[in-house]
């Protein structure tokens, strides 16, 4: 796998979704980073520390500009704190090595594998799709993948 890449992804019905991976930062980076019309949500670390930020409903009528190198913005001006508010991620417990668990239980016992094949081959027809993507610089329509 490469180092980093960046695709998006366009769903049915309209939503895409830009994911960018990168292993060769000098920065850290948010672990993940969601962006939705009313709020935005962070996961900062593989500690999962992070917050869900959103829109109170209050209007931002009386936007306080910010300085940038062309002078004065309201564009790109962060929301008041009285028009937002933040809350805890949930907490999801889990652990890595009940991956591996399963797997050695699926061969020793027959036990029932919690990550199926078909679910396998779609992520990596996904990656086949992505790689085609850049190799030709055009969309791919991943629909060609399914079968």
């Amino acid at each position: 796998m490469d180092d980093g890449f960046t695709t998006i992804l366009t769903f049915e019905g309209g939503t895409e979704v830009l994911v960018e991976v990168g292993t060769n930062n000098y920065i850290s980076l948010p672990r993940w980073y969601v962006l939705g019309e009313d709020g935005t949500a962070v996961i900062r670390d593989w500690q999962l520390n992070g917050e869900i930020i959103r829109k109170t409903g209050i209007t931002e009528e009386k936007v306080v500009p910010v300085k940038t190198a062309a002078g004065l913005t309201k564009t790109m001006a962060p929301r008041r704190e009285d028009t937002i508010v933040k809350e805890e991620l949930p907490h999801v417990s889990g652990d890595i090595a009940d991956f591996h668990r399963n797997v050695a239980a699926v061969i020793r016992d027959g036990a029932e594998p919690e990550i199926k094949l078909f679910q396998v081959m779609r992520v990596m027809k996904l990656m086949e799709a992505i790689f085609q993507s850049a190799e030709t610089n055009q969309v791919i329509d991943y629909r060609q993948y399914e079968s």
